[in-house]
């Protein structure tokens, strides 16, 4: 609630201030970049994590169910677009109805700095901490619990109490991504930099490699093989996504494509095949 709050007062705030005119403008429109802006769109799945709660809670009432994930997962989608059109509109607006240049440099720029009040620039940056913290908790207790189940829940001892020894299991789930984090912030602070990245290029490969295996292909990998496989149960609730096989084997394939177009992007393929396409062109 207290995000959702913060988030309400900021777009109210943003609102009369954003050039909406300018933001829709055929001049400010560049589906050239669509393609680039998939791993990102691709870390907001994460809703996969909360689904198995949902199906508990409602006792598998498919109508419900239904209800409640295109309902959230709809509310969710218009509250992200009003927020990024007023954060945009605003950059537009302080930048007289300019748009922001692109480059194909690796430099990536921040729209909120681009944002002239401040009183807005600290609304929009409380949201997107509060947005953070509270992602990251529902994350982490997801990934405790299932660690847990997994692991976690093999007791110490065959008699007397049992010990919990889930904090073991959330201190298995926290450190290891913590040292990559203060090692990632050691590397890219030295001077010069012993590691040449940042946070935007980190985002970029965690949503092209990481999060459209996790939430992406493993869960349809794994619907595929309950349904479809040699072991085969009875389903509790029926699928709810027309198609069958069809849409799951469209998830995968698309996030297995994204993979291999940004693996090649990122070794420089593409470049290396139109540098050799215009030297050709060139050459004649």
């Amino acid at each position: 609630p207290t995000t959702l709050a913060a988030c309400a007062f900021t777009i109210a705030m943003a609102l009369p201030t954003a050039d909406l005119n300018a933001l829709t403008s055929l001049n400010n429109q560049h589906p050239e970049f669509v393609l680039n802006a998939f791993p990102l769109l691709f870390m907001s799945w994460t809703y996969h994590g909360v689904v198995p709660r949902v199906v508990y809670d409602l006792e598998g009432d498919k109508d419900n169910i239904t209800k409640a994930i295109v309902g959230g997962s709809t509310a969710a989608l218009l509250i992200y677009l009003a927020w990024n059109a007023v954060i945009l509109g605003n950059v537009l607006s302080d930048s007289s109805g300019e748009a922001i240049a692109f480059s194909s440099s690796t430099t990536a720029t921040n729209p909120i700095h681009l944002i002239r009040n401040t009183q807005l620039q600290s609304a929009i940056t409380v949201v997107s901490e509060l947005a953070i913290t509270t992602s990251l908790i529902g994350v982490v207790l997801g990934f405790v619990n299932e660690f847990y189940d997994a692991i976690g829940a093999v007791p110490s001892q065959t008699y007397g109490p049992k010990e919990d020894n889930k904090y073991r299991v959330a201190l298995l789930t926290l450190i290891p991504p913590a040292i990559v984090s203060v090692a990632l912030g050691y590397f890219t602070t030295q001077q010069p930099p012993l590691l040449a990245v940042d946070n935007y290029q980190i985002i970029d490969y965690v949503g092209a490699f990481g999060a459209s295996t996790l939430f992406l292909i493993l869960p349809a990998l794994m619907t595929w093989q309950n349904r479809y496989g040699d072991e085969a149960r009875p389903l509790s609730v029926k699928p709810m996504v027309p198609l069958g096989k069809i849409t799951l084997s469209s998830l995968y394939k698309a996030a297995g494509t994204l993979i291999v177009e940004q693996g090649l992007d990122k070794l420089g393929v593409f470049e290396f095949v139109q540098r050799s396409w215009e030297g050709i062109g060139g050459s004649q």
